[in-house]
This record gives C-alpha cells, structure tokens and sequence, in this order.
C-alpha cells in the first residue's frame, strides 16, 4: 500500500515542491501562537504537559 502522507504531502505542483524544498525545508517549524511567556522560552524552561 503506498503511503498517504509523502515528503510532498500537499505540494501540488512542481513550483510549489521547488519553492519548500529549496527554502523552508530546512527551518524549525516555530508556532507564533503559543501562549509560553519569552523570558521562559529564552532560559529553555522544560515544560510538563
């Protein structure tokens, strides 16, 4: 059975597997909405969920 989800899951066409394959491929993805104060994310504070 092939698998659903690919390196290319969602990339449509041949631009768009270029532009996020030759660009953002490699940078962490960073969630802007998160609710974490910064001076806690700055001291690498552990959080227990």
């Amino acid at each position: 059975m092939k698998n659903f989800v690919t390196r290319d899951f969602l990339l449509t066409n041949d631009f768009t597997r270029i532009l996020y394959h030759d660009t953002t491929a490699n940078y962490p993805a960073i969630d802007h909405h998160n609710r974490f104060l910064p001076k806690n994310m700055a001291v690498n504070k552990p959080f227990l969920i």
